[in-house]
């Protein structure tokens, strides 16, 4: 009980903070397209009224308030320059940070904290749908805010509103013509997958959207050139320049939410598996084909979707993932023998 009021806190706290960020209407439609893509159990839970609206404060917070000194609160971004990430040196957790930082907490929270925010935020998702329900909305809120927002490159460098580069307020031009342009963008469809390490998960997602950076700040000098200032027409063609990142990075919003949310549904639906009582009968490979019996020996038919079976391979001296349902049903007492190789099929008793 003590976990689960440490969280709730730690969530109604964070909300008393503003930032600057992308805008409510970009979170809520990076919500809302992520839910397209999931199971009805988990959007319609989220679309009930009482709990949309707990989502939707959560999600708003810093709508309307934001301003570019808040962008420097610690919460909102990751210098990423500092942690030399492209050779190899990413800090999976914050203790990690602050050896990095010969142990200097002050240091390692002043590099910034949304990888770890984000951390927070998405295990807080996954472990609330089924642990403490009336919480969950909020947690997905903040989630979809903070996963949104590292999903700026102007959120994971040091030169965070073009202090740097003598580019001042690019940050806040930039997404807030995205925001307002949204209508324009493509966001297209994306098929929610099961995260297996949340850490590593969300720094690979870290380096994908840091990539694009650079050639932002590039296009935002063209464009100024071009239009002589921050004219109508500086925005006409910094969208046209750069609206196919701002599709990219907003894809992956989107992509990381429902992945996040998909993963929240599934450990919801693996405590369910015992009562199924789905037995492994057998479980073997031979070369590079994989073998598998299966029964339901439960009074429900089942959808093994999403499940993974892993086996010890003693040979080799490591976990071999041998299958990975996309859709399997099972009836009543029904027995499948499953064939994994080049000739892959399924056999039913």
């Amino acid at each position: 009980m003590k976990e689960k009021m440490l969280i709730i806190v730690t969530l109604f706290f964070v909300i008393s903070l503003t930032a600057l960020g992308w805008t409510y209407r970009v979170y809520e439609m990076v919500l809302n397209e992520a839910l397209e893509s999931l199971p009805n159990e988990i959007s319609e839970f989220l679309r009930d009224e009482d709990m949309w609206k707990k989502l939707v404060k959560a999600m708003k917070w810093n709508d309307d308030l934001g301003k570019p000194e808040h962008l420097q609160k610690p919460i909102h971004y990751f210098k990423s320059e500092v942690y030399n990430l492209d050779e190899g040196n990413i800090p999976l957790s914050f203790s990690k940070a602050k050896r990095k930082m010969r142990g200097d907490r002050n240091r390692a929270i002043a590099n910034g904290m949304l990888p770890w925010v984000v951390m927070r935020y998405s295990k807080a998702c996954i472990d609330l749908y089924s642990t403490n329900p009336s919480s969950f909305p909020t947690a997905v809120g903040l989630m979809v805010h903070f996963i949104t927002d590292l999903n700026s490159p102007f959120h994971l460098t040091r030169n965070l509103n073009g202090e740097l580069t003598n580019q001042k307020g690019i940050h806040e031009r930039w997404e807030k013509m995205m925001a307002e342009r949204l209508e324009f963008l493509n966001m297209g469809t994306v098929k929610p997958k099961q995260i297996d390490d949340l850490a590593y998960y969300i720094f690979e997602n870290i380096l994908k959207s840091r990539e694009y950076l650079d050639r932002i700040l590039d296009e935002d000098v063209s464009a100024k050139e071009q239009a002589l200032g921050y004219t109508d027409e500086y925005y006409d063609i910094m969208f046209e320049k750069t609206k196919d990142i701002a599709e990219k990075l907003l894809q992956n919003s989107i992509q990381m939410v429902a992945d996040v949310l998909y993963t929240a549904y599934m450990k919801k639906q693996s405590g369910k598996f015992p009562e199924l009582n789905i037995t492994i009968i057998k479980l073997y490979h031979w070369g590079d084909d994989r073998y598998v019996i299966l029964q339901n020996r439960g009074k429900k038919g089942i959808n093994l979707r999403g499940w993974r079976l892993k086996a010890y391979d003693y040979d080799r001296g490591c976990l071999l993932n041998y299958f990975e349902f996309l859709n399997l049903i099972l009836s009543p007492r029904e027995k499948v023998s499953i064939h994994s190789g080049p000739r892959t099929r399924t056999t039913r008793a």
